[in-house]
């Protein structure tokens, strides 16, 4: 580990080498160096390197998730830089007609790196914990949203601030971009991260693309039940989740399946244990038969 650290900052001491430090920051991350990352980088360097920056917020902001107090505090040090690449420069212009407008300088950023190069560095990781606390931040940004009917849901989601000062600075449209981009990636390293398939199925729902949603909402249960064959986890298929899993199959008049979900044991004499294990295994077939049905 020394030999790697004194590489890794002989590399970064090099001027006008932003590859090499990316590509070692995103080894460094991807390794769990959080501590060198945290701990042993020079001041220069972080103020100097927009790479070894970002890497050094999303180490710390990894290292303490833990303690909720503390990691809030790394986050939002992590959401104001990631805030500002997403926000662009606007300015007034009086047209011919003498009405002023407002335009957006969309090639411009106010960060310490383009939106395009942040994605670009993200492609090059692949540890899972990094990649959700990423995908949690812009998940937050978009929710943040005034016009946001329905919320996209993430884990670690409430150590993010709640509001931006500012939020006509924010463009909101790359966030929408960016969170679909990153989902995408995420789940071509692992296409079996339940979270991650929530994600990608609640940003289906938001957008009415309701028979891409139940299959991810499907797929996820399937993930981390032995395709149904257990109990799917109720941090997983959350109260919200199965009520849109039910918008959906209404909105596909799938009544059927809807009426399936509300069954139960008509037979009162039965024991409750009886009744809720008679459910569990309708409950088991009728998943299984979605499964099959959308996947």
């Amino acid at each position: 580990n020394g030999n790697l650290t004194i590489f890794f900052f002989v590399l970064l001491d090099i001027p006008l080498r932003q590859v090499i430090a990316e590509e070692c920051v995103a080894f460094m991350l991807n390794w769990r160096e959080n501590e060198y990352l945290t701990l042993q980088v020079p001041a220069f360097l972080l103020q100097s390197n927009p790479y070894v920056k970002l890497g050094q917020l999303l180490a710390a902001t990894c290292k303490e998730l833990p303690g909720p107090k503390e990691s809030r505090r790394t986050a939002k040090d992590l959401w104001e830089v990631v805030v500002q690449i997403c926000s662009v420069s606007s300015q007034h212009k009086r047209g011919n007609d003498g009405r002023v407008s407002l335009i957006k300088q969309r090639e411009s950023t106010l960060g310490i790196m383009y939106r395009s190069e942040l994605l670009s560095f993200v492609k090059k990781l692949w540890e899972p914990l990094v990649l959700t606390i990423i995908l949690s931040l812009f998940v937050k940004l978009h929710n943040v949203r005034e016009d946001i009917v329905n919320d996209i849901t993430a884990e670690h989601i409430s150590i993010w601030p709640s509001s931006i000062p500012n939020l006509q600075s924010v463009d909101f449209e790359a966030v929408a971009i960016t969170v679909k981009e990153l989902v995408r990636y995420t789940l071509s390293i692992n296409p079996n991260n339940h979270s991650w398939l929530i994600i990608q199925a609640d940003i289906y729902f938001a957008t009415n693309q309701y028979s891409a949603a139940l299959h991810y909402y499907l797929q996820a249960g399937a993930v981390c039940s032995d395709f149904f064959n257990k109990a799917v986890p109720p941090d997983v298929y959350t109260d919200q989740v199965i009520k849109r899993m039910i918008k959906c199959c209404s909105l596909l008049n799938c009544h059927t399946q809807i009426k399936a979900i509300g069954q139960t044991e008509l037979n009162a004499s039965n024991p409750e244990e009886v009744l809720q294990l008679a459910a569990q295994r309708r409950k088991k077939k009728f998943l299984q038969a979605m499964a099959k049905l959308y996947f």
